[in-house]
């Protein structure tokens, strides 16, 4: 009898230490919002930091279809800054040509804010599918830093669907 309360008590210990290391870790998900483009979306990743250490962003990455990279490529990302343009009022307005504007398939997030433990912060930018690409859903690679007394890189996969701006008719007999 002593050895199984024993053993539940250890089961128990088990599983009370993974719920707490769960609880722990960094929570990330993708948005992506329409624009006026339909080939274009501006894509939000939060991070919400449930650890006790400060996080910081580094890297969105997509995954490479093909070498060489061709237009079967499905996705491109451009910094959130670059598809905008001066309007001549001392504000920004988003550009309606991008064809000048670098695209990449990994970003580096160079000034991102740190997240403190307990928030949720957005990290923007946009994302351009290719002319000849159907594909309704991303998959991207976000990598993350956790500043513990010895920093640690952590990468997190995340999806992002994009809605279908399709019509549906429906047909029926009079």
């Amino acid at each position: 009898m002593a050895l199984a309360v024993s053993v539940l008590s250890l089961a128990i210990s088990f599983y009370m230490a993974a719920r707490a290391a769960m609880a722990e870790k960094p929570v990330a998900w993708v948005k992506l919002e329409n624009t006026s483009r339909h080939d274009v979306w501006l894509a939000n990743i939060y991070l919400r930091n449930q650890s006790k250490f400060d996080l910081r962003a580094l890297t969105v990455s997509i995954p490479i279809i093909g070498v060489p990279i061709t237009k079967k490529q499905d996705f491109w990302m451009l910094e959130y800054y670059s598809a905008f343009e001066a309007d001549g009022a001392g504000g920004r307005t988003p550009r309606t040509d991008l064809d000048g504007v670098e695209r990449h398939l990994k970003l580096l997030l160079q000034d991102s804010p740190s997240v403190s433990p307990g928030e949720t912060k957005v990290f923007r930018f946009w994302l351009v599918r290719s002319t000849i690409s159907a594909a309704s859903a991303v998959k991207m690679t976000f990598g993350i830093e956790i500043m513990k007394p010895q920093p640690c890189l952590k990468s997190m996969n995340l999806k992002g669907h994009i809605e279908s701006g399709s019509i549906a008719i429906r047909l029926s007999s009079a």
